[in-house]
C-alpha cells in the first residue's frame, strides 16, 4: 500500500525522517501502528487501483 505523510515524523522502523507529502510503501498493519502511536494521524493510506479497461473501439 502507498502511504502519504500528513504530518512530519521520524519513522523508527525505517530510520528515516518523513516530511509532509512524502510517499512511502507500507502494510496496513504498519500504517495502523504509525497512526496509533498517540500523536494523531501522521499518514494516510492510498490503495492501489487496478487500471481501467478501455472499451473496444467502434468501427
Amino acid at each position: 500500500m502507498k502511504a502519504v505523510c500528513t504530518a512530519p515524523f521520524y519513522d523508527k522502523l525505517e530510520r528515516v525522517d518523513r516530511a509532509i507529502d512524502d510517499e512511502f510503501e507500507c502494510t496496513e498493519a504498519r500504517l495502523k501502528e504509525i497512526n496509533g502511536a498517540g500523536f494523531g494521524q501522521l499518514a494516510k493510506g492510498e490503495r492501489k487501483r487496478a487500471p481501467r479497461k478501455k472499451a473496444p473501439a467502434k468501427e
